[in-house]
């Protein structure tokens, strides 16, 4: 089964299983269209994610540390204490996106590193709007 078959048909459990289980194993979820899925506490880290649709998505506690967001539209998401440490966010649109307790240490943002302090105090019950 593909990954993108496997998140949305078995659901984000059997992701993260399959995930687990290989780390190695490459894996993109590119352009993909998963708006207003369910992937609380999804494991997501270092995946090619560019232009990723996830607009209204459930992502609570999701990981997201060193993944390749550029692009990507994460409107109305609920982020609250999601991992994005070391992510690349280039571009990436939050509108109206909850990021309360969102880890965002030194992501890259417009092409620059977010500081420790910067990401502080922008995780700090931030919401984007």
């Amino acid at each position: 089964m593909d990954p993108i078959s496997l998140l949305l048909e078995e659901g984000v459990e059997c992701w993260n299983q399959w995930r687990n289980n290989n780390p190695h194993l490459p894996c993109s979820l590119e352009g993909e269209y998963l708006v207003g899925g369910y992937f609380f506490e999804g494991n997501f880290s270092g995946l090619n994610l560019r232009r990723i649709d996830l607009r209204r998505a459930c992502l609570i506690g999701a990981d997201f540390r060193w993944a390749d967001l550029r692009g990507a539209d994460l409107r109305g998401a609920y982020l609250d204490e999601a991992s994005f440490y070391g992510a690349n966010l280039t571009d990436a649109k939050f509108a109206c996106t909850s990021l309360a307790r969102t880890d965002l240490r030194r992501v890259h943002w417009l092409g620059k590193q977010v500081s420790d302090i910067q990401a502080e105090q922008l995780s700090l019950n931030t919401s984007f709007s």
